[in-house]
């Protein structure tokens, strides 16, 4: 079975940019969080913001790394 890289990357990228919109969005309910839980019907609380931004951040630093030392593979494959 042949292994796209492009795919790869595609999916890494596509994947990133979700945690980082997470990110943002749940760093966004910890600062602003009376105006977060009006926008989102008191579904994003500031404990579960703070919970979930917790969480993303080990996603996010793997996905940045793989993101980043993936393309250099890339070449050194070829």
């Amino acid at each position: 079975m042949k292994i796209n890289n492009f795919k790869i990357n595609k999916t890494v990228c596509q994947l990133l940019y979700v945690v980082l919109v997470l990110m943002i969005i749940t760093g966004l309910g910890i600062t602003y969080h009376r105006s977060m839980e009006i926008i989102s019907a008191g579904i994003l609380t500031k404990n579960i913001s703070f919970i979930s931004h917790q969480w993303l951040f080990i996603p996010f630093i793997v996905l940045f790394a793989l993101h980043t030392i993936l393309p250099s593979l890339r070449l050194k494959l070829k």
